[in-house]
């Protein structure tokens, strides 16, 4: 992947499945 990595501190992803349940999966420093 030559995908330009604008966030170096790591990443985080949301995931909203309904019901006032949130899932977040964050990794970085």
């Amino acid at each position: 992947e030559d995908a330009i990595d604008d966030e170096p501190r790591g990443w985080e992803i949301e995931l909203d499945l309904g019901d006032g349940v949130c899932l977040r999966f964050r990794r970085g420093a």
